[in-house]
């Protein structure tokens, strides 16, 4: 089943399967961060206050992104 990463517990695994907003813009801000599809993703820390996550890619490299940006993003 897929779900958005917005939508998921702190501590979540899972993989990034697909995109929901497929803008230039977005997919070059994707592209800096080095997150994409296919890519895996852990959940380390979720502030309660406005959804920002901080995730763990591919078990090496830690970047926080905002809740808008997690609402485009499936995950299962």
């Amino acid at each position: 089943k897929n779900i958005l990463l917005s939508d998921v517990p702190a501590e979540f695994s899972g993989t990034i399967i697909a995109l929901e907003d497929t803008s230039t813009v977005f997919l070059q801000y994707l592209d800096k961060l080095a997150i994409c599809p296919g890519c895996k993703v852990q959940v380390t820390e979720r502030i309660e206050f406005d959804g920002t996550l901080e995730l763990l890619l591919n078990g090496k490299k830690k970047v926080v992104i905002s809740q808008e940006v997690a609402k485009n993003l499936y995950v299962h």
